[in-house]
């Protein structure tokens, strides 16, 4: 499928479509051997599209990867194993706090 120069360029990932343009205008690109202009189309398929003398490459197929993510399913499953100790040695530290204050003579409300 013919598509326009500068867009060939870009997705081979050899630079911007602006800067394409600019190695274009610089005779920098040649297209079956004749040096190419702004605006031309080509096809990689069909012609020999050539960058400082070197061939431009890219008639590989897209490959696509699907990757499964299982869904959590509350908010205390995604913490971090660490996260999940951290929370529960405080939670231990809370109540043995309270316990402590609890069994003192003055008499205080305890938080568990």
């Amino acid at each position: 499928m013919e598509e326009r120069l500068q867009k060939l360029l870009a997705q081979a990932g050899l630079c911007s479509r602006r800067e394409a343009e600019r190695w274009i205008t610089d005779g920098r690109v040649t297209v079956n051997g004749r040096t190419a202009s702004v605006g031309d189309k080509a096809d990689l398929r069909r012609d020999k599209i050539m960058v400082d003398g070197r061939p431009l490459g890219g008639s590989e197929e897209k490959r696509y990867l699907m990757l499964y993510k299982r869904a959590a399913t509350s908010p205390r499953s995604r913490m971090s194993a660490a996260a999940k100790r951290s929370r529960i040695s405080c939670t231990a530290a809370v109540r043995a706090s309270c316990r402590s204050a609890a069994s003192t003579t003055t008499p205080r409300a305890c938080c568990c």
